[in-house]
């Protein structure tokens, strides 16, 4: 346990048993400092020094894109430990749990409709390791204060982690993709059709993920998206799939494939074409 209730302080981090460093900015200071061997006294901390949290035992799900927060709050479960600063608030959610590093970033083919962001491409970000470390409650970056917005302790996640986040990341891509009023319907009905056909998720879960997406993303007819994925699952053609999101969005197949890989979609032949 924490010694104190939100802990903010090098003496607060270590007293937790985890291993911190000291950083400028957002760099650490110390050499050598993912070495596990490598002990760093709390004396090596400056007043005007920043706290890094070395991700050796905990995962921090950072967040980078505005658009993926509302779904974070949807797929999400509970976390116990979530921070950020004034510009970028519940940006990052710190688990105890160990997953491979990985980054959600969209494709360059895309850069039509991510060159707007601050983050360019990058949508999130799972960081894990002893060669990774995060700027934690007790800093300041830019001006800002780090701070807790959430915390009782970092707890294990009740779930998959690893493909909620997934989840979270793909509803913000499309959702950054989402064509304008003409073509709402087929997008999302490709949409319905991928997961029916590549995945195990239920006719339920593929509803929920293609209405919440329509709502998410303004969709003035998102109620008539509630059923995509009964209608799916209850086809019998060929559905609608990649190729039509492709040609709706202006990009390769190729492109799309990879957000879909994101919740574990494989690539194959048949992922690649539809008949109509």
């Amino acid at each position: 346990m924490f010694s104190s209730n939100r802990p903010t302080t090098p003496a607060e981090w270590k007293s937790a048993g985890r291993r911190i460093v000291p950083c400028k900015d957002k760099t650490p200071r110390i050499k050598d400092w993912s070495n596990p061997e490598k002990n760093i006294p709390e004396k090596e901390f400056r007043p005007d020094d920043n706290i890094g949290l070395i991700l050796n035992q905990d995962t921090d799900w950072d967040i980078d894109n505005h658009n993926l927060k509302r779904f974070n709050e949807k797929y999400l479960k509970s976390c116990g430990a979530v921070y950020g600063r004034k510009s970028n608030p519940y940006s990052h959610y710190l688990f105890k749990e160990s997953l491979e590093p990985f980054k959600y970033a969209l494709p360059k083919e895309l850069e039509s409709y991510y060159k707007k962001f601050a983050h360019g491409a990058c949508l999130g970000e799972i960081r894990h390791g002893t060669g990774y470390q995060t700027i934690v409650p007790g800093s300041v970056i830019n001006n800002e204060k780090v701070e807790w917005h959430t915390f009782a302790d970092i707890n294990a996640y009740s779930g998959d982690l690893k493909q909620d986040i997934g989840k979270i990341a793909l509803s913000g891509a499309l959702s950054i993709l989402y064509p304008p009023k003409g073509n709402h319907d087929n997008f999302c009905t490709a949409i319905a059709g991928v997961l029916s056909k590549h995945t195990e998720w239920t006719a339920g879960e593929i509803d929920e993920f293609v209405y919440t997406l329509a709502v998410f993303s303004n969709d003035e007819n998102a109620k008539n998206k509630m059923s995509k994925g009964t209608n799916a699952k209850n086809s019998t053609g060929n559905k609608l799939g990649i190729p039509t999101i492709s040609e709706i969005v202006g990009c390769t197949n190729s492109t799309i494939g990879k957000l879909f890989s994101w919740i574990g979609v494989k690539d194959s032949g048949s992922l690649f074409t539809d008949l109509k």
